[in-house]
């Protein structure tokens, strides 16, 4: 890979869970839930990232369906015509 920088890409992995960490606490104690939640935080981060790269390649090929709408599809945009 002879573009990939691991030091910008550790860099940007620290700068997230420093940032998502910071915005759970501030959730977590305005909402009043346990910090026992945060143990699940390390296999969300993990999934999420897959996941999200998941959707993005089925939505380019109108496969993945958000809510029943696709960005194509003619009966989705004919019935929001009629809000």
């Amino acid at each position: 890979m002879l573009f990939f920088n691991y030091k910008l890409a550790l860099f940007i992995l620290a700068y997230r869970i420093i940032i998502e960490n910071i915005i759970f606490n501030f959730s977590r104690s305005r909402f009043g839930i346990t910090k026992e939640i945060m143990k699940f935080y390390p296999v969300w981060l993990i999934i999420q990232s897959f996941f999200l790269v998941f959707t993005m390649v089925l939505g380019q090929f109108n496969i993945f369906v958000w809510h029943g709408k696709r960005p194509n599809n003619k009966r989705n945009n004919n019935a929001n015509h009629h809000l």
